[in-house]
């Protein structure tokens, strides 16, 4: 003879079995009016899919710079954790409050560097996905994490920086490598909206003459729209 509480295990597994992603659970011993939506299945699937995101760039790295600018990238998730992606971004810098601050208090003008524009090819892996249900609406999410192999074009006035008469800036290209983790908002099954923190790797020389390359790190925050197919 069965025991009660086995009962209950196989009545419970067998609601889980038969539950799918617009299931409802009616709990009679919550308030009437209490429903629990539960997900079983992923909604979202990107196996085989091409996807193309606009996003506008947020440059938090700079001191000096007020960095801002478009980032378009393309990609093919050939299983539905990873994909290929392709990258451009393009940036626009100008001179903040502290840049006129010390230039017109101490007649200087401090070391800066402006990265212009980059492009590259990454590896993007998704392995997590959720839902988050706010104002009785259920949104579904990615989040995922990449990292690219990028051509970084910038200008710097490392070479007279260090000498008060003179001030000009230079081009300068670096092979670089990125480091990036965002998160994929679904609206629907075609359109997405995306949040993304990256960082671009690269070795440099400063202001100082004779000293060896350094590690610099450009960090931005991007917010975009995309399209899946």
């Amino acid at each position: 003879m069965k025991s009660p509480a086995i009962i209950l295990i196989i009545f419970l597994i067998s609601l889980y079995a038969k539950a799918g992603e617009r299931d409802l659970y009616d709990f009679r011993w919550l308030d009437p009016d209490k429903k629990v939506y539960v997900l079983q299945n992923k909604v979202y699937k990107k196996k085989h899919t091409f996807y193309t995101d606009f996003s506008y760039i947020k440059g938090i790295s700079s001191e000096y710079q007020d960095t801002s600018g478009m980032q378009l990238r393309s990609g093919f998730y050939f299983s539905e954790e990873w994909a290929l992606e392709l990258s451009f971004q393009d940036y626009n810098n100008k001179n903040n409050t502290t840049f006129d601050n010390l230039q017109r208090i101490n007649g200087v003008v401090p070391f800066i560097r402006k990265i212009e524009r980059s492009y590259g090819i990454g590896a993007i892996w998704a392995p997590f996905y959720g839902k988050i249900n706010t104002f009785n609406k259920i949104f579904y999410f990615d989040w995922y994490f990449g990292v690219s192999a990028l051509k970084v074009e910038a200008n710097s006035n490392a070479d007279s920086a260090a000498n008060p008469n003179s001030n000009q800036f230079k081009d300068e290209s670096f092979v670089a490598a990125g480091a990036k983790t965002g998160l994929k908002f679904h609206i629907n099954s075609n359109w997405h909206l995306g949040l993304e923190f990256q960082n671009t790797y690269f070795k440099a020389k400063g202001p100082v003459p004779g000293r060896p390359k350094k590690l610099n790190t450009n960090s931005d925050i991007m917010l975009g729209i995309g399209f899946s197919f």
